[in-house]
């Protein structure tokens, strides 16, 4: 197909969708960066409208592409030079830079060498990202600049490349830009009452540092948090300042003005020299930046005079400080979570020194910062209070209110994936996650597995945030009883339990198994399923960048929508099954089946065992018989069809868990006569069935309870330790201990449970 076909496609499209699919937009304008222009890295940045004058614009990685998602998407640029005195971002924003330039002249710029370019931010934008060569254009609608879309490139380009597209990108853009500007119209209030939101947090940690400084313990608290940006990456972590107090005013801009203007760069290098806290308190030899045990989530007092850190030393020219008190709160994989400082004068350093640790051990200091971590924890790891809840609760609601309009659909699959995609941004909203999914519950030969889109890349769920372009793996239903540990998931362990999963420390969980997230570098992960009976149909699964980040509000919150969907899910889940079977069965080729028909259809087809090839065969031949009838010519299945062939079959509605309990016996008995009569060894009639998920943990469990009685004691014993069900101690007729030990090791190897 030509660029200028795909292209128009692309326009089309873009235009079409609904303003709440900005992910999907936004990849869509990315498609046209890379084909107009050749080019596979690009970067689109919108600048939010300002909120409550709290702010200086800044321009927001909204999608990158052909880059590292992070930290790029937590780099932000000032547009205004003074943005550092206001921002609402925890990396700090970068200052001159082209990307701003461009914004502010309306014209696009085109840089050649980027090694050469004379702006200190796009300096260091450059290097971090490995850019050579870059187009950068504005985004313009009418007056109004929405953003700027910068085209890179990793080796140097000569000006007539970059020409010789720029006029087909500017138009390009300004054929979406109308879009642009509507999702821009439609997500600024989110965007702006999450700022709010942090300046909020921010001014509650203040009040809470105040109470140090009062008690006359501190005369500059400060509350530093890890950031993530083109300068401090996943590898070099870093901290910026989050919240402050001072006795003196004076004290706290003399504070930042140190941290801004003297080379440090608005933060604290974890691997940096310069400080106390990131050259004294941390643990050498590892890859990762870990503190000391003995200090973590223990106050240090330290003179500033034994430590030659030029931060420190500055500190105390221009403000008098003489010692420190250093409080590096760590999680139990010693992950730094935030640090509170206090700077001290001398008459503070005489009250704190009665408040160390005494004979006994006892410290009224330490004390006094479990109190203060406390109160820190309750402000920075709670779920907001803001309207934004409220307000798209109710748009769920709605949403759910208006399940007959995605019922209705002809495109059945588009009315199941419409429906879930609207609830899950409003979700997201709600618990502020960087990406999630909706996974229905669904079988793949034969096994159940949480499923967000099958082979193809063909979405039957939803999935929103920064994986809209990423293909999202079915995930097994199950646990570790019933799974091996590299099948397991957050997600299919909370559609096995019917109850919510959440997990706060991804990155170091023990079993891999459990990085079986959609989200990529998430720190936090949570799982809620969507229950009909006893029976779990779907499952939400959020993650967000930030460690901690789902609370026991979140859970209720989620657990809450979960009930409120769970009806309407679960028959426009059942509608898009029945209709997959259908077009298995007879392809294009059965006759149009009315939307109520179709839902009747699916009722019948999850509530009764029927022979579905058989049944929409006696349903064709009811709809023949009546178009015979020169009085009815509908050239469509109707419901009366359908209730026809129902009421001549005499179904009878099944009661699933005595049906399962049934086949479970049955299985178990004929497992168990094979392993009586000798026609099959205990491996291959248990071991290895129970290990390739062919039987269930319960048919196991049977055979065992019917072996027991009958068959002799070794038999018994292997599977009973295949199972778990026996104590430590039991040996049954193995009396060397070291048999059983080592068939314990060959069994945590192949099932992977611990015994």
């Amino acid at each position: 197909m030509p660029h200028s076909e795909e292209i128009d496609r692309l326009i089309n499209h873009v235009n079409s969708l609904d303003r709440i699919y900005l992910n999907a937009i936004l990849h869509d304008i990315s498609d046209g960066l890379e084909i107009i222009s050749g080019l596979s890295k690009n970067r689109i940045y919108l600048s939010p409208p300002v909120c409550y004058g709290l702010a200086k614009e800044v321009l927001e990685p909204f999608h990158v592409r052909g880059h590292a998602e992070y930290p790029v998407k937590t780099t932000f640029i000032a547009i205004d030079e003074d943005i550092s005195e206001n921002s609402f971002s925890l990396s700090q924003p970068l200052q001159d830079t082209l990307e701003a330039k461009a914004y502010k002249s309306a014209k696009p710029l085109m840089i050649v060498d980027y090694t050469k370019s004379d702006m200190k931010g796009s300096a260091i934008l450059g290097k971090a990202l490995n850019i050579k060569s870059s187009l950068i254009f504005p985004i313009i609608i009418d007056d109004r600049i929405l953003g700027v879309a910068a085209v890179d490139s990793t080796e140097i380009l000569q000006q007539d490349i970059f020409s010789s597209f720029k006029n087909a990108m500017t138009k390009f853009l300004k054929a979406v830009a109308q879009k642009l500007s509507n999702v821009l119209d439609y997500w600024s209030p989110i965007i702006q009452e999450r700022r709010v939101e942090e300046a909020m947090r921010a001014y509650k940690a203040s009040l809470i540092l105040e109470l140090p400084i009062r008690e006359g313990i501190a005369d500059l608290a400060v509350l530093m948090v890890p950031s993530l940006d083109t300068v401090c990456g996943e590898k070099i972590g870093c901290v910026v300042p989050f919240s402050l107090a001072s006795r003196d005013e004076d004290d706290k801009k003399l504070f930042e003005e140190t941290l801004r203007d003297s080379g440090y760069g608005g933060r604290m290098i974890l691997v940096s020299e310069a400080f106390i806290l990131t050259s004294e308190l941390i643990e050498r030899g590892y890859d990762k930046v870990k503190f000391r045990s003995d200090v973590s989530n223990t106050p240090s007092f330290l003179s500033l005079r034994d430590f030659a850190c030029s931060f420190e030393i500055d500190l105390e020219k221009k403000a008098g400080f003489t010692a420190a008190i250093f409080y590096p709160v760590v999680n139990r994989q010693k992950d730094l979570l935030y640090a509170v400082i206090f700077y001290l004068k001398k008459d503070t350093v005489k009250k704190v020194k009665t408040m160390l640790p005494m004979k006994d051990g006892k410290s009224l200091l330490k004390t006094k910062m479990k109190t203060l971590e406390s109160r820190i924890n309750s402000v920075l790891y709670t779920l907001s209070a803001s309207t934004l809840i409220t307000d798209h609760l109710l748009k769920i609601y709605k949403v759910n209110q208006c399940y007959e309009d995605f019922n209705m659909m002809k495109d059945i699959r588009k009315g199941l994936t419409e429906f879930l995609h609207m609830i899950l941004y409003n979700i997201m909203v709600i618990t502020n996650a960087d990406c999630g999914t909706i996974g229905v519950v669904g079988s793949v030969n034969g096994k159940k597995y949480v499923i967000v889109e099958r082979e193809g890349g063909v979405v039957v769920g939803a999935k929103a945030g920064d994986i809209h372009n990423s293909y999202i793996w079915p995930v097994r239903v199950g646990t570790s009883d019933d799974l091996l540990t590299k099948e397991l998931s957050l997600s299919g362990i909370a559609a096995s339990q019917g109850k919510t999963k959440v997990d706060l420390g991804i990155e170091e969980i023990e079993y891999e198994g459990f990085l079986k997230i959609p989200c990529p570098k998430m720190k936090s992960a949570i799982a809620t399923p969507i229950v009909v009976g006893q029976e779990t149909i779907a499952v939400i699964n959020l993650g967000s960048r930030k460690k901690y980040s789902f609370t026991e509000k979140t859970e209720k919150i989620l657990e809450m929508i979960s009930e409120m969907l769970d009806e309407n899910v679960h028959k426009l889940i059942k509608k898009y099954e029945v209709s997959v079977e259908i077009l298995k069965l007879y392809g294009g080729r059965y006759p149009y089946i009315k939307n109520d028909a179709l839902n009747y259809l699916a009722e019948l087809y999850h509530s009764y065992f029927i022979d579905l090839s058989k049944f929409l065969d006696d349903i064709l031949n009811n709809y023949k018989s009546r178009r015979r009838d020169r009085k009815d010519k509908k050239n469509h299945i109707t419901l009366k069809d359908i209730k026809m062939t129902y009421l001549d079959s005499n179904l009878e509605r099944i009661n699933l868990e005595e049906y399962l309990e049934k086949a479970d016996n049955d299985v178990a008995n004929y497992i168990y006569l094979m392993l009586k009569n000798r026609k099959a060894s205990f491996f291959e009639a248990v071991q290895d069935a129970y290990s390739k998920h062919d039987i269930s943990r319960n048919v196991a469990l049977l055979i065992f309870e019917k072996a027991k009685l009958t068959l002799p004691k070794p038999q018994v014993t292997r599977i009973a330790v295949h199972l778990n069900v026996c104590s430590e101690n039991y040996k049954g007729s193995y009396e060397e201990k070291k048999k059983i030990e080592r068939f314990r090791q060959f069994y945590k190897k192949t099932i992977g449970i611990k015994i």
